[in-house]
């Protein structure tokens, strides 16, 4: 719809961290698995609005930094009002 959302909602949702440990969790089960240390994985993952950068470039032994990275384009999206990438 092209239209912000307000601020007090971007904060809201931003604000899901538990505060002690720092985790946010983040649900996206169709392409949820256990990441293991030296397994390879796939590097096409991810909606490509979303995809953090090693994937772009086909990297297959990655951690979970790339749902950080995810959920900061989800967190700018909220604020623009628009696809951030």
């Amino acid at each position: 719809m092209n239209q912000r959302m307000p601020l007090i909602y971007v904060k809201l949702y931003t604000y899901q961290v538990n505060p002690h440990t720092h985790k946010l969790k983040l649900c996206d089960f169709g392409s949820a698995k256990m990441l293991v240390k030296g397994e390879p994985n796939v590097s096409y993952i991810c909606s490509r609005y979303y995809r953090a950068p090693e994937l772009i470039f086909g990297a297959t032994e990655y951690t979970t930094a790339i749902d950080i990275w995810s959920a900061g384009c989800v967190m700018a999206e909220l604020l623009l009002g628009q696809v951030f990438f």
